[in-house]
């Protein structure tokens, strides 16, 4: 079974799909998990690599992932593509938190972007924030920004 931090809220908000933060190191994994908590009231599943995101996603449908760059046992394009190929919510939208590169595109399907570390918190609550309300006016409004 894979390690899963949750980090729950109050019950009557506690039946939206969670967010899913996968991430290799442990004090960006906790810093989002809270941040995310604090600012958005839902659930956060927290994972430190693919194969535990696999579980996750497959058990509790998240409305977000969040990848970070530095997973250990897989890139995190390619862990983005097979959660999307291989579960039910192909169009998960997904946030990739990365040191290289601020884009967005849509990638097989799905809604996706990019956040360039380090990031504002800020801009990762409008990029959250828009990834919740709807994966389609997601892509339209990041298109424009």
């Amino acid at each position: 079974m894979a390690e899963c931090g949750r980090h729950p809220v109050s019950q009557d908000r506690d039946m939206r799909p969670p967010i899913l933060v996968v991430a290799n190191d442990v004090i960006l994994r906790t810093f989002l998990a809270a941040v995310l908590h604090l600012e958005f009231e839902r659930t956060i599943h927290t994972v430190r690599n693919g194969r535990s995101a696999f579980e996750v996603v497959t058990r509790s449908k998240p409305d977000l992932l969040l990848l970070d760059d530095q997973l250990t046992d897989v890139n995190f394009l390619e862990l983005s593509d097979q959660l999307h190929r291989h579960t039910e919510r192909e169009r998960i939208p997904t946030l990739l938190l990365d040191s290289h590169c601020d884009m967005w595109r849509k990638r097989q399907g799905y809604p996706i972007a990019f956040l360039r570390k380090p990031f504002t918190l800020d801009r990762l609550y409008t990029l959250v924030q828009q990834a919740l309300t709807a994966s389609n006016e997601w892509v339209d409004s990041l298109s424009s920004s």
